[in-house]
């Protein structure tokens, strides 16, 4: 018991949740850490109503951080609470998603491990894991940091406008960022004018947009093309080469 109950401090669990038994497959290489929930009541993590346990989930592994040279995964047959309205929900576990196969704590070592390699395919021979695994979480990573920027009450007077070529061939996207600040606002596949405005539309609202004042961005005709803002009045966008190439004419002529 001295091994499940180190587990339990080890991973933080509380309000119910225990560690029953720990197995150690030396054969595949592995620790699994099976946990349980002695409450007979959840809170619904939306609303905190207490609710009753309806039944359980089939039994699921998460992969976690490893002990020692093993594998390590968590293993939890999740419950499933009835709501007021009748539906069942399942809870996740404090330890990750109930939707993925990954704790939060690896999702940290994966994103560690890109930002020091720069590479997936690297990355997830490193962690013993697929490719699509790291890819899936780095997808993951990227779209819950986007849902958390405050954007909404941001005043951005300049914007840059720029195409960036990635993988082999002919393969680009368009990136939105703010050259004040050096922030990457967002990111679409491609460089067409759709593209463009779609990353605008996403990125920013339309007082946002009808705020800026200067657009720096490529000689890129999609791009050029596109008037970011329609309204009559406003400021002329020119293109950092149209800017240069005035700039030289006055020289000249001077």
């Amino acid at each position: 018991m001295e091994l499940e109950r180190g587990s339990e401090q080890l991973l933080g669990l509380t309000d119910g949740w225990e560690v029953k038994r720990v197995e150690l497959d030396t054969v595949r290489g592995e620790v699994v850490v099976h946990i349980e929930c002695g409450q007979q009541e959840l809170a619904d993590p939306f609303t905190q109503v207490p609710c009753k346990v309806y039944d359980h989930a089939p039994v699921r592994r998460w992969r976690h951080l490893d002990t020692m040279q093993y594998k390590t995964y968590l293993s939890c047959a999740l419950h499933r609470i009835e709501l007021p309205d009748g539906k069942v929900k399942t809870v996740d576990p404090p330890w990750a998603s109930s939707h993925e196969r990954h704790t939060y704590l690896f999702e940290h070592l994966v994103i560690d491990l890109l930002n020091a390699t720069g590479d997936q395919t690297r990355s997830a021979k490193l962690l013993r894991c697929g490719f699509n695994v790291v890819n899936r979480i780095m997808h993951l990573s990227v779209r819950r940091a986007m849902t958390k920027r405050p954007l909404g009450g941001a005043h951005f007077t300049h914007l840059s406008v720029d195409e960036k070529s990635f993988k082999k061939g002919h393969k680009y996207v368009t990136v939105l960022s703010d050259p004040l600040s050096g922030c990457v606002l967002d990111v679409e596949e491609d460089r067409t004018k759709e593209a463009c405005k779609n990353v605008l539309d996403r990125a920013l609202t339309t007082t946002q947009q009808q705020q800026v004042r200067t657009v720096t961005m490529d000689m890129w005709k999609a791009y050029i093309t596109l008037h970011l803002v329609e309204e009559p009045g406003e400021p002329d966008r020119k293109t950092t080469y149209q800017v240069r190439a005035h700039q030289s004419s006055q020289l000249r002529s001077g």
